[in-house]
């Protein structure tokens, strides 16, 4: 029997008084720990694997309807702000379509003191630009009954024509803005 301080070792068994722990032969000390088992990790991550296979295709084909609408409501939107700008500064103003760059500007078409170019709905140079946006890739615009691709604005808001701006994305979902004489406009 050895005797040491605080302890007392007799026949593989230690005690210790201060903590009344018990060691012996076969005897297992399992430690309580925090944490997760392995099996738990692989359960979990295919769980994650199963839900994302199914729903991140669905979103990938989500995402181009989005940027339609999105697109369609940008439109929609700069319609009735040049429509308002028009007859906040009575004057006339000018939404020009480019349907090969995809994008379009609203301007005051006064000719930038020129008197030929007041109302051409052209942009000439020095003309008050008042937005100008390149839509996202993947949506095409198309006009229809707009000659010229443009519509003006006169100083009571009414359109100078009625028509249809068609945006088309990537898959071949469609918006349509129909556009009223009395400059009313709406998404379809």
């Amino acid at each position: 029997m050895l005797r040491g301080r605080g302890t007392m070792l007799n026949h593989g068994y230690a005690r210790w008084h201060t903590n009344c722990i018990v060691l012996g032969q076969g005897d297992n000390i399992m430690q309580k720990t925090s944490g997760f088992t392995l099996m738990e990790l692989m359960v979990t991550i295919a769980i994650i694997a199963i839900l994302s296979a199914i729903v991140i295709p669905n979103f990938i084909a989500w995402v181009p309807k989005f940027k339609l609408g999105g697109a369609s409501r940008d439109v929609l939107g700069i319609l009735q702000k040049t429509r308002v700008q028009a007859i906040k500064d009575n004057t006339n103003y000018v939404l020009m379509f480019d349907t090969g760059n995809e994008s379009y500007t609203a301007f005051l078409d006064d000719g930038a003191g020129t008197p030929a170019n007041s109302g051409n709905g052209v942009l000439d140079g020095g003309e008050t630009v008042i937005a100008q946006k390149t839509l996202a890739n993947g949506i095409d615009i198309s006009v229809t009954t707009l000659p010229g691709d443009w519509v003006a604005f006169d100083t009571q808001g009414i359109a100078s024509t009625a028509g249809t701006i068609t945006l088309t994305d990537s898959s071949g979902d469609t918006r349509q803005i129909f556009l009223e004489l009395a400059g009313s406009s709406r998404i379809q």
